[in-house]
């Protein structure tokens, strides 16, 4: 066993000290004696799954112990407990619990400041040391495992949250199942946050869950609340383990899409997965049908209600009262057993003389006796106590600090401040409805019930001071980092313009580098709507935000508003509006596919924005510039921004400069410089991770950029690597081609990889995710691509339906922006043997190429160029199509693009490298290089199946090689063998080698039926 020289260590439940004493059993006095020791500090506890160092830290309320451990170049830290709670099995469960760190901790549509409740909201609230025991409970829902829901519904105050958090320790202790907690608040009634919420606690037990579900919830544009409920099912149903969610406080969602997903989720769960609802009121769901086919299993009020034996419990052990047993009856029956009127009577009666009196003074509702309960309870506590009760309820949760700020006395107010801490920690024990969120006992909340109760005397007592505390909790939250709640309180204390400043304060964080455009839209729709128009900033954020989640009509009417209100605005702020709304307008142009005024409108932004400091917009502009020329296939006019890009590239606005960095790699790319646009992308991931910003939105344009170059370079594996990496990490951003664009990507990977099953599953998707997001020429894009892959899987007549009925024709002159669809059709032209006719409208896109200098679309092009003239047996003219197109690929070693086209390229390229091996064989520098070229293309054609390079334009053999060409065409034109082992410098028994492989590759019997068999091959002319 290895010692750590001057540290402690835990191994094998023994503690090693440092200076050599005898070693300590975990659990023994002497262990616990020595955490308490002032002069210890820290010890390193080792295990074969890593281990942990635990450190001994001061708080608030007293020293606790906490363990570190670096993951992944991250410090990650676990609350331990204070000494006594550092049992062996306390350090094996934490030390199990580092396993699983690398979890999310952060749902796709809730904002970073959310980390103050998220947490707490996805595990069960921690269990009071004095709990009452309800074994018949915890058996009763045992029960209920047979069906698909367990409905708990009972009023408030029925302890539904604690026998939940009672049964969900039973299950997991028992290993019977993963149980995934959501403690729901307000913010969730909302399919997209709903559903968020749920597979983000799903994620926190089991990481392989929720893939289908967070590449839905992470589009820019908004899912369809049926298709969330859908793919998280599939992520379900392939996982065989049992899995339990537990939805807590149901009764906050009204809204109409989440009932109706999740009807649809509950009739479709598979028997393994079983969900439990909690819910002051009877959800609006198919509740009657399912009681009868057996799919739910209820608990209700009558359920819940404490039993005389259980009463007697709680009022012994939890609230400190021996009453004799007809005084516990007489509470029991008054309270007809409801937990939360029996604590509130039992407070009351605490000190008093006269209890049977008391008892039958209260009666009624529910409601009235927890009012006059309440009553009793809070007007018989201090005046310091319930000021402090009444000040904080207005909060939903609390930390010490936080009370601090609310009960700070204001100058004109007498008293001093209240002790925060020491005063949650006497509510706590003092059984006052406060209930701690975490271990540390740092966040606590009030019973919902008991906070309904303060806020309402606190409006009845005190009406002035209510916004005056809303005002302090919102100041504190905005201090803290806390940017949801502190808007939420500025707008109770009806302070909208200070709402409106914290919001403008994170507006830019929150969209460009979070690329969380929903929250910021909500937060603007709970301002007045003239606050936020008397706001430019906020209100072109707002525009920018609606472009971004795809909402483009609200978008174009919000800036037209904008532009109604500008004459009240100085020069400068016009121009800086006018710049913007532009850039909006142009981005929202490009994406429908209007890319004549997508240009118009970004060359009018980028002309306003020139001289103001308002980069972000300009360099948005300058892209969506690029973006629009090479929709064009202008690469010329692309070209000519770079410079202005690479200036973008060195702005300190880490943003800025990861559009100047991804535009100016566009252009390299569609330049054929595949190497420099690589070299960019790196050094664009180098930057984030220098910014310690792996995790930006705009990560997933650079992984799905150098997916592109990977796949091209025939490096598949990295491909498929960065191609998933972009997928999972495309967050709400407004390039919404990222999702159809890697899983298309990740098609043409699998097919490559020799999987058709699963290429062509991928591209269904692709399709899925094209016709959902309901752009027209996204929609006919990929309707070409499905044609491209009919082709080349051999379905012609699929191909020619589409040709039929995409309103194209071969005798148009092609739009540029549609260059795509059009050298599909002349594909299936070609497809059907009709080459010649094609032949026109390829040579116009091919002139069009040129002049754009677009070098991959001139590739394109010239390859079925060549291909065409191949067919109608002009074999000079397909010679020098293809070498023209090999000199424009060999500087990015372009692979895919050529192996991708199948056998007849393969002919075409062994015909090539004939052609080009005699220059080579004489010394010519750019001939040996092309010829190098075209042989590790050959090499790449080899190596592949001869399934996977099927063409649809030509059927033969394995092809000729360059030699065997050279000697074909010799032999065709008469000459002997001696002659041809004359011209090639190569031995007469060598030709005849190289004959006899010919004849077998051509099927051909003798000299005249090979030369034949040439010219119909066109490989001579």
């Amino acid at each position: 066993m290895r010692h750590y020289r001057h540290t402690h260590v835990v191994d094998d439940n023994t503690l090693l000290q440092a200076n050599g004493s005898d070693a300590i059993p975990l659990g023994s006095p002497a262990w616990y004696a020595w955490l308490n020791d002032d002069q210890t500090t820290s010890f390193v506890y080792r295990s074969a799954r890593g281990g942990f160092t635990a450190r001994r830290e001061r708080q608030r309320n007293g020293w606790y112990w906490y363990a570190y451990r670096r993951i992944g170049g991250r410090l990650r830290k676990r609350y331990l407990g204070r000494a006594g709670d550092l049992t062996a099995e306390r350090l094996r469960r934490v030390d199990m619990a580092f396993i699983n760190d690398e979890t999310p901790t952060q749902a796709p549509y809730h904002s970073s400041d959310q980390a103050l409740t998220t947490a707490n909201r996805l595990r069960p609230p921690p269990l009071r040391p004095s709990l009452i025991a309800r074994p018949r409970l915890i058996e009763r829902i045992d029960d209920t495992l047979h069906a698909a829901l367990t409905l708990i519904s009972a009023p408030a105050g029925f302890g539904k949250t604690t026998l939940l958090t009672e049964w969900a320790l039973h299950v997991q202790s028992a290993a019977r199942a993963a149980v995934a907690w959501i403690s729901l608040d307000a913010t969730d009634d909302d399919p997209v946050r709903f559903w968020s919420a749920i597979t983000l606690a799903l994620s926190v037990v089991r990481t392989d869950i929720g893939a289908h579900a967070r590449s839905l919830l992470e589009s820019p544009q908004r899912p369809p609340h049926m298709l969330l409920a859908h793919a998280l099912l599939v992520d379900l149903n392939a996982v065989a383990a049992p899995i339990i969610v537990v939805l807590d406080d149901y009764h906050l969602i009204t809204s109409a899409e989440v009932h109706e997903s999740l009807t649809t989720f509950i009739e479709h769960l598979s028997p393994h997965v079983h969900l439990v609802i909690a819910t002051r009121a009877d959800p609006p769901l198919p509740l009657a049908r399912w009681r009868v086919r057996g799919r739910l299993a209820e608990l209700r009020a009558a359920d819940l209600r404490f039993t005389t034996e259980e009463a007697a419990a709680f009022l012994r052990s939890t609230m400190g009262l021996d009453l004799p047993l007809d005084v516990i009856r007489a509470l029991e029956d008054r309270t007809e057993g409801w937990v939360a009127a029996l604590q509130l009577a039992a407070l009351s009666i605490r000190d008093r003389a006269d209890v049977e009196g008391f008892i039958r003074r209260f009666a009624g509702s529910h409601r009235a006796i927890v009012d006059y309960l309440a009553e009793e309870v809070i007007g018989r506590q201090p005046d310091h106590i319930q000021t402090f009760l009444l000040r904080t309820s207005i909060v939903d949760r609390m930390s010490a600090e936080l009370c601090d700020a609310l009960l700070t006395p204001a100058a004109d107010e007498p008293g001093a401040a209240i002790p925060a801490q020491a005063m949650l920690d006497h509510l706590e024990r003092a059984n006052l409805f406060v209930t701690p969120l975490d271990e540390e006992r740092r966040w606590y909340r009030y019973h919902h019930l008991f906070a309904e109760m303060l806020r309402d005397r606190l409006q009845r007592t005190q009406p002035a001071l209510v916004a005056e505390l809303h005002r302090r909790a919102a100041r504190w939250h905005r201090e803290a980092g806390f940017a949801d709640a502190a808007i939420n309180h500025f707008l109770q204390a009806g302070d909208a313009a200070n709402a409106t400043d914290v919001i403008e304060a994170i507006a830019d964080a929150t969209l460009w580098e979070q690329g969380d455009a929903q929250t910021l839209l909500r937060w603007i729709a709970a301002l007045p709507d003239d606050t936020v128009l008397a706001r430019p900033r906020l209100a072109l954020d707002q525009v920018w935000a609606l472009l971004a989640s795809i909402q483009f009509d609200a978008a174009e009417a919000r800036a037209a508003e904008l532009d109604h209100v500008l004459t009240r605005r100085d020069a400068q702020m016009r121009s800086v509006v006018i710049g913007e709304l532009a850039a909006v307008r142009s981005v929202a142009a490009r994406v429908r596919g209007d890319v004549p005024r997508a240009l118009e409108y970004a060359t009018h932004a980028r002309d306003h924005l020139a001289s103001i400091d308002c980069s972000l917009a300009r360099a948005i502009a300058v892209m969506n510039l690029v973006e629009a020329h090479l929709m064009q296939g202008n690469l010329s006019s692309a070209e000519q921004l770079c410079d202005e890009l690479r200036i973008a590239s060195l702005s300190r606005n880490l943003v800025i400069a990861l559009i100047g960095v991804l535009s100016r790699s566009e252009v390299y790319r569609n330049q054929g410089r595949l190497t420099d646009a690589c070299a960019l992308l790196d050094e664009a991931l180098r930057l984030l991770e220098r910014r310690g910003a792996s995790e930006r939105p705009i990560v997933a344009l650079i992984h799905l950029a150098l997916a592109d170059i990977l796949y091209e370079h025939n490096r598949l594996d990295e491909a498929e690597y960065y191609a998933n990496l972009a997928l999972r990490r495309a967050e709400r951003w407004w390039n919404n081609d990222i999702l159809i664009h890697s899983t298309g990507l990740l098609s043409a990977i699998r097919r490559a990889q020799g999987d058709e099953a699963a290429a062509a599953k991928l591209a269904e998707r692709v399709e899925q995710l094209s016709f959902e997001y309901r752009v027209g020429w996204i929609s006919n894009h990929t309707l070409a691509g499905r044609a491209e892959r009919l082709l080349r899987t051999g379905d012609r007549q699929a191909a020619e339906r589409w040709a039929a009925g995409c309103g194209l024709t071969l005798a148009d002159d092609p739009p540029p922006e549609r260059f795509y669809e059009y050298l599909v059709l002349a594909r299936v032209a070609l497809a059907r043997g009709e080459g010649r006719t094609a032949l026109p409208l390829i040579r116009r896109l091919l002139k069009q190429s040129e002049e754009g200098r677009h070098t991959i679309r001139m590739i394109e092009t010239l390859k079925l160029l060549a291909l065409t003239n191949r067919q109608i047996g002009d074999a000079a003219s397909a010679r020098q199509a293809l070498i023209h197109a090999l000199r424009l690929a060999e500087p990015g070693g372009l692979v895919r693009t050529f192996v991708d086209e199948g056998e007849a390229m393969k002919w075409l390229l062994a015909d090539c490298g004939a052609s080009i091996a005699p220059q080579a064989q004489q010394g010519d520098g750019d001939a040996r290089r092309l010829l190098a070229y075209v042989d590790d293309l050959m090499g790449m054609f080899r190596s592949i199946p001869t399934t996977q390079t099927a063409s649809p334009f030509f059927h033969a053999n394995e092809p000729l090689t360059a030699r065997e060409i050279q000697v074909l065409r010799l032999l065709a034109t008469g000459h002997t063998d001696q002659e041809i082992a004359t011209s090639l410098v190569i031995a007469v028994s060598t030709v005849r080698s190289h004959i006899k492989r010919i004849y077998a590759k051509i099927n051909a019997r003798n000299r005249t039926q090979a030369a034949a068999r040439a010219r119909d091959l066109g490989i001579i002319a």
